[in-house]
């Protein structure tokens, strides 16, 4: 199969009645309602509020929340370059397509935690690259830095007992770096990644969603009072029990080697198998952002072991959620895209009795 990258169209019939952000980027907008398809497939927040339009080059003031205790060092002397890039972070809402936590929340976390700031100024780098559709060694430089830095004073703070009030602030770091590592890919090949080339740095994402959750405990994200509360539904969605009383296609059962007696202790492929099936009964502007990231928030670790392994029905059931995922979720489109290809023609190359089941 074929997956082309997807492209902004250079010139249309405008649109009298679209969102104002399908006007300033000059694309057509399908006029739907409360958002629209194009803002969804972006990433941005959708705003029908005629003649009120963001400006593309962004206010020039930024107000960044105060914290409850801000030191000295909290604003990082932030120079030109990473003010811009939380302008961006204000302008684009980019936390709110990731997270249901009011953005001038986490402003005012960062600038008490130093890790967070970094992440925010990737993070923003990483969204606006998508936007754009554009590339550039000077902002994946840009990008390895702040993560470098997040990485180090996350895992010191981590690395003691975190204080109350600091929970919020090291769940969003966790959350953003969750997100860097599984955006992270540079090759625009499919022979350039895992599965046909490994590297000691595949699947570096489904470890990162393992260790992350390692400290859902320690942090307990939905107290009563905490910043995630509000997301109470979205997590239950996410780590709810898969029901096991769905139809389950012939050719999938047969190839899982699914049974009356099949249980998520007995067959490595139970739960990720039950985790896609409610994704296949929906369109794409049907999903939501919790119903997709069921599937790696819920696997299993056999089911990790056999990725490891290029297990190939674990790798067709993995492309099956790429083929989805891209479609979805901004921040999974690139790795979902390049990745997808090359699953496809690893099983083609090596498995070809399972090409036919592929997206």
């Amino acid at each position: 199969m074929t997956v082309s990258k997807p492209r902004l169209r250079r010139a249309h019939k405008k649109s009298r009645l679209g969102c104002s952000n399908c006007k300033l980027r000059r694309v057509k907008c399908d006029e739907a309602k409360p958002g629209c398809k194009r803002c969804g497939w972006y990433g941005v927040v959708c705003s029908y509020d005629q003649g009120n339009g963001r400006d593309l080059q962004m206010s020039q003031e930024l107000e960044l929340p105060m914290a409850a205790s801000a030191d000295a060092w909290t604003v990082l002397e932030l120079d030109t370059t990473c003010v811009n890039w939380l302008k961006w972070f204000q302008w684009a809402q980019t936390s709110v397509t990731i997270m249901n936590v009011p953005q001038d929340d986490i402003l005012r976390l960062a600038r008490s935690h130093p890790f967070l700031m970094h992440m925010i100024l990737t993070i923003s780098s990483i969204h606006h690259r998508h936007l754009s559709l554009s590339d550039s060694e000077h902002l994946r430089t840009f990008e390895a830095h702040h993560t470098s830095q997040c990485v180090k004073l996350l895992s010191e703070k981590i690395a003691q007992p975190i204080p109350h009030e600091e929970r919020d602030a090291v769940w969003i770091g966790a959350t953003f770096l969750g997100i860097v590592v599984f955006s992270s890919l540079s090759a625009t090949s499919a022979e350039e990644v895992w599965p046909l080339k490994s590297d000691s740095f595949d699947l570096e994402w489904v470890r990162m969603t393992r260790n992350k959750m390692s400290l859902w405990t320690l942090i307990d994200p939905l107290r009563e009072d905490g910043l995630f509360r509000g997301m109470v539904g979205e997590y239950e969605e996410m780590f709810e029990l898969v029901a096991t009383d769905a139809r389950v296609p012939e050719s999938m059962a047969r190839i899982c080697h699914l049974d009356q007696s099949s249980t998520t202790e007995n067959n490595p492929y139970f739960t990720a198998l039950h985790t896609l099936l409610p994704l296949w009964d929906r369109s794409f502007e049907e999903q939501s952002r919790a119903s997709v990231l069921v599937f790696p928030s819920q696997m299993t670790p056999a089911f990790r072991n056999l990725l490891h392994e290029k297990d190939p029905v674990a790798l067709l059931l993995l492309a099956l959620w790429y083929d989805i995922a891209g479609q979805v979720i901004w921040w999974s489109r690139q790795r979902a895209t390049i990745e997808l290809q090359s699953i496809c023609l690893y099983i083609q190359r090596y498995h070809p009795d399972l090409e036919s089941l592929l997206p």
